[in-house]
């Protein structure tokens, strides 16, 4: 685009030369040179034009969203305001309620100290009572003493008394017989009647005591009942002392909890405290914050508005550019050269059915005639396409597109909203088989018509003409970027209802189908109505193959084709020695990932992880990487290669360490190698492949597995079918939108086996879920995080030998202007022109 520029300037200058310019009639060949030239002015003004106006829309989308982010920063500044002030007041109240805290964690230690008091006091008094217990048991024991003396004591005096009523009678008989003895016996009649006397004391006197011991022995028993009830009262106090030391020690334990929780409650209120001033140095700080972004966000409007004013600018000097072109002389009876551009891309077309295309060959011949809702950039960013703008609502799951007005089929007719809903439908509807309905199966909906129980997807709801609202069952990060990949393209309903499309197809892309001749090539031409502006190239002839006996170099030093790109099959070195194209030899990354896949669903040993882990530790990468790839490639421990969301360098990759792979296969139960050969399929014709396949055999029949190699035609290895027979195959996945979820959700989830992609029939319940959820996450480190999770897992369970992620290849001819490698491999020649000057 500089050097049409540069070209027209200098013409124009020339023209505006007031000098006389000597007149002189141009030759047959500088004549078509010049149509050449004012042709490609003409479009590339159309097509600054339309970007110019595309920057200008684009701009006052970035105005008219900076102006509702701004209302939305005035209302967050004013609720963070508010916020601050309750936010203060918060913090004085929690400081208030640190410092009753405090004083309640105090009191409640004094409580706690009373506590242990009382319960000291009442374990005193329990002991006391124990002792006054023990003092009432000693003397009632004694008392008990006393009574039995007592009684000891009657006993006694019984006896006396018996004695001294013997001696009484005694001393009657001595009188009697001392009366009888007359004065002989008066002596001894004196002594007995003193004897009888002192008997009767006796006798009076042991009654006495008799009396006396009797009141003894009953104040004994008094006494021993007193005592009794003493005991009893002694037992009844010490219950009640035990119940109150119970009481206080459940007061005890209450009051130490109570201190306890209430040192908590001041610890953390104190910390509240320390919380909330920590909330109002964040709130302030979110204040100046939010001054500062308000500030951004005005700059941004006026920086918006300054280059609103600068591409208006910019539109009125395209203008004059296209004033300028068209008053540039035109030479009569002049028929420019067709610019015609010729590539190979390698293989026929599966399909020339967009919806149904999921190889690179089909896409990069189809991609030029269809678009979407959106295209991709020159990377892997998200540009408008048929959608000239598009909303989120705040719930991250309604969309809402915005048609161009005037984009237009090849046949004529207008893209509407109606066209956008039936062809996303068609994706989705079982009696098509698309092997892409993992691209919109998340829209709401999509289910029921991917079963067959519905015809339209509720999900989506056409508002007008040029307006159509897609609704997602939950948010959907890289929905955009579905779009944009061919298998989304849109379709006319009446075209692909006629059948149509499966022979001459009609797309609203920058160039039309012309012709297709199956193993021989295809031919495409310029769109003149396409809304981004006709593009530069009249007619682009894509070879299936290389003409027979011609090779790459060749082709080339003929310029029997205008770029080529290189692959395992191509002679690298003799290329690189080319005194010209070894010089414009392009290398770039690309996101693709080379891999034998291995059938998880057979039902034989590979369904067991550990022989996949044999077979990847018995596969040494690093070779294919030399000897096929000539270095230009790097050995890959994953599914994702480097560039793609997820990729993690720190993963290893499986060594090449036969000892390791038998080991595996000893643990999965097969210690003297596999009972029965596998076979691997590879591509027809296809010499790299074939070389590997024999490297394949020669190192897994060290750990004892043969290896039945067949090679089958493209379309037929890819089927589903021969995919189930084979337990091995050789393919290469090229990323569709450059993000993780195209890689790993239709490669390895349960619901995508088969055509869909996921080809080794792999199943993992854990796989599944976390794809599931990586869908729904936005911020862009936790998906990077996420992926790489999934990535390390995926290689742990090994559905595929990892071999390689290859940089591309390509060389142009010096004649060719405007490519340029795109990292998902895709041939864009839309801006691409010929100089041949």
């Amino acid at each position: 685009m500089k050097s049409l520029w540069n070209r027209l300037r200098k013409q124009s200058e020339t023209e505006s030369n007031t000098q006389p310019i000597p007149k002189e009639e141009p030759t047959t060949s500088q004549a078509a040179t010049q149509a050449t030239v004012i042709f490609q002015h003409d479009v590339a003004y159309k097509r600054l034009k339309h970007a110019v106006g595309e920057l200008q829309d684009a701009v006052k989308q970035l105005e008219l969203g900076l102006r509702e982010i701004q209302a939305g920063q005035l209302q967050h500044e004013d609720g963070l305001d508010q916020t601050l002030a309750t936010v203060e007041m918060l913090s004085a109240t929690t400081q208030q309620v640190a410092a009753s805290a405090q004083e309640s964690a105090s009191v409640a230690q004094q409580a706690d100290a009373l506590a242990q008091q009382g319960r000291n006091a009442v374990e005193e008094a329990h002991n006391q009572m124990a002792r006054i217990a023990a003092t009432v048991q000693r003397t009632g024991d004694t008392v008990i003493q006393l009574g039995q003396r007592a009684t000891a004591i009657t006993r006694i005096v019984d006896v006396i008394q018996e004695i001294a009523s013997q001696t009484n009678l005694l001393s009657l008989n001595a009188a009697i017989e001392a009366a009888r003895a007359g004065d002989a016996g008066r002596g001894f009649a004196v002594v007995a009647d003193e004897v009888r006397k002192l008997s009767e004391q006796s006798a009076a006197q042991a009654r006495q005591i008799t009396a006396v011991v009797e009141e003894i022995t009953g104040e004994i028993q008094q006494v021993t009942t007193h005592m009794d009830e003493s005991l009893q009262a002694v037992a009844a106090g010490n219950a009640v002392v035990d119940q109150a030391g119970q009481a206080l020690n459940d007061i005890v334990e209450a009051a130490g909890q109570v201190s306890e929780m209430v040192a908590q409650i001041s610890d953390a209120a104190t910390e509240q405290a320390e919380g909330s001033q920590q909330i109002v140095r964040v709130a302030n700080s979110l204040a100046e914050l939010a001054a500062r972004v308000s500030y951004s966000i005005d700059k941004a409007i006026m920086d918006a508005s300054q280059q609103q004013a600068a591409l208006t600018q910019l539109g009125m000097l395209t203008e004059q550019m296209g004033a300028i072109c068209a008053s540039l002389p035109r030479p009569k009876d002049v028929i420019r050269p067709k610019q015609r551009f010729c590539w190979c891309v390698g293989s026929d077309p599966l399909t020339l059915d967009p919806q149904m295309s999921n190889d690179k060959s089909t896409t990069n011949l189809l991609h030029e005639v269809f678009v979407g809702l959106t295209r991709f950039g020159p990377d892997t960013s998200i540009v408008p396409g048929l959608a000239q703008a598009w909303d989120l609502a705040a719930d991250g799951r309604t969309w809402t597109f915005q048609l161009r007005r005037g984009a237009k089929f090849h046949n004529g007719r207008e893209v509407k909203a109606h066209d956008v809903k039936y062809s996303l439908e068609r994706v989705l509807r079982p009696e098509t088989g698309s092997p892409n309905t993992w691209l919109v199966e998340m829209i709401e909906g999509a289910k029921e018509v991917m079963e067959g129980k519905s015809r339209h997807v509720r999900g989506i709801v056409v508002k007008n003409d040029y307006c159509v609202q897609i609704t997602l069952e939950k948010p959907y990060h890289p929905f955009l970027a579905n779009l944009a990949y061919t298998g989304t393209s849109i379709l006319p309903q009446e075209v692909v209802e006629s059948g149509q499309h499966l022979t001459h197809p009609i797309g609203a892309g920058p160039f039309q189908f012309v012709t297709y001749e199956p193993g021989e090539k295809a031919i495409l031409k310029a769109f003149d109505d396409f809304y981004g502006g006709r593009p530069f190239l009249d007619e682009i002839e894509v070879l299936m193959a290389l003409p027979d006996g011609i090779s790459e170099l060749e082709a080339l030093t003929s310029e029997t084709i205008d770029l080529l790109q290189l692959t395992a099959r191509s002679d690298l070195s003799a290329i690189q020695a080319h005194p010209l194209y070894g010089r414009r030899l392009e290398r770039g990354p690309v996101l693709r990932t080379a891999h034998i896949g291995l059938n998880c669903g057979k039902g034989g040993p590979l369904s067991n992880p550990k022989v996949r882990q044999a077979i990847n530790l018995a596969i040494n990468k690093q070779v294919i990487v030399d000897e096929i790839y000539n270095g230009n490639a790097r050995v890959a421990a994953g599914p994702l290669p480097p560039g793609c969301t997820g990729y993690d360098e720190r993963l290893a990759p499986y060594p090449f360490d036969l000892n390791a792979a038998r080991e595996k296969l000893r643990e999965a139960g097969y210690p003297n190698g596999l009972p029965e050969p596998l076979v691997l399929h590879i591509r027809q014709g296809n010499q790299a492949q074939a070389k590997q396949a024999a490297l394949f055999q020669e190192w897994l029949g060290q750990i004892g597995i043969r290896l039945d190699i067949k090679d089958l035609p493209w379309a037929e290895m890819v089927s589903t079918s021969a995919m189930r027979r084979c337990d091995m195959h050789m393919l290469t996945w090229i990323g569709d939108t450059g993000d993780p979820d195209n890689f790993l959700q239709p490669l390895f989830n349960t619901s995508n086996q088969g055509d869909m992609g996921n080809r080794t029939f792999f199943s993992d319940p854990q796989v599944d879920r976390l794809l599931e959820q990586g869908q729904a996450i936005r911020d862009p480190e936790q998906r990077k995080q996420h992926y790489a999770k999934l990535n390390r897992l995926i290689a742990e369970l090994a559905p595929w030998v990892f071999l390689c992620h290859d940089d591309q290849l390509l060389i142009t001819q010096p004649h060719v202007k405007g490519f340029s490698l795109h990292p998902l491999g895709i041939v864009r020649l839309e801006n691409v022109w010929l100089d041949r000057s």
